[in-house]
């Protein structure tokens, strides 16, 4: 699992080699691929939705879910000005970028 790039992902490598981008919030993996997991970001998503992202991991059973929250944006923004955060990291906030 990774993350970093802000950007909710799961892709998956099975033994033939291939690599596939799997696009759903709720995965079921297979004990013999390997993956990369990006879990997305609490904050400063970069993925066009603005939410709150955060992943569960049932590793009993292998199952992943990306699950995604409202929260209070413009109140975010108000504390980021008090902090004097740059204007763009305010700004992108609200649109997920």
């Amino acid at each position: 699992m990774v993350g970093h790039s802000h950007i909710p992902a799961i892709f998956t490598r099975n033994h033939g080699g291939e690599v596939t981008k799997i696009n759903q919030p709720f995965f079921e993996c297979a004990p013999d691929n390997r993956y990369i997991i990006n879990v997305g970001s609490v904050g400063q998503p970069r993925d066009n939705d603005p939410r709150a992202c955060y992943l569960i991991a049932d590793t009993d059973h292998n199952k992943i879910q990306h699950i995604r929250v409202e929260y209070d944006i413009k109140k975010a923004q108000e504390k980021m000005k008090r902090a004097k955060l740059p204007d763009f990291l305010i700004e992108r906030l609200a649109a997920g970028l």
